[in-house]
């Protein structure tokens, strides 16, 4: 099935979409981001954003998607992956005062490894987002509570009645 054929259904946790489902509206939001025709990169900030583009590209991703999640929540995400591509092509593409000897010169090796030495947590969740995690452990709660009021020794089931 084309991403542009899809009409999922979102479930919702915290404000934001859970599932399979929201890696694919999440995917879709880095689409719609990078599509300059409707989020141009000229702008300084996501709030210099005329209201007109964001308000098309929501209808385009809720002419795909049955969305229980708010519209704000929507644009922010949104905003955030159109700041990332914006910082990704400044990133490859503009070097400022820098001569071409100092361009051609790699001395991005090391930054990676000390950048990561500095980091006092990691996020070990792989693609799962937070708010999937906090659902997740919702359901492991509930289950842990049943699992305690079957496993108790206090329980009210006399092991004497059952039929060996």
């Amino acid at each position: 099935m084309a991403i542009w054929d899809a009409f999922e259904h979102f479930g919702c946790c915290h404000g934001h979409p859970i599932g399979s489902e929201a890696r694919l509206l999440a995917g879709y939001l880095g689409i719609i981001a990078r599509n300059a025709n409707l989020l141009p990169i000229n702008y300084v900030s996501w709030h210099h954003m005329l209201d007109s583009n964001k308000n098309q590209a929501l209808d385009n991703i809720k002419e795909r998607f049955a969305l229980e999640v708010s519209n704000n929540y929507v644009k922010k995400a949104l905003g955030k992956k159109w700041r990332e591509h914006k910082s990704t092509l400044k990133k490859e593409y503009f070097k400022k005062n820098i001569s071409l000897e100092e361009k051609l010169r790699n001395d991005r090796e090391r930054v990676g490894t000390t950048n990561r030495q500095k980091q006092k947590f990691t996020h070990t969740a792989g693609l799962k987002s937070f708010a999937c995690v906090a659902d997740d452990e919702e359901k492991l709660k509930d289950k842990r509570q049943e699992y305690k009021a079957i496993a108790s020794s206090d329980s009210s089931v006399n092991l004497d009645d059952i039929d060996n």
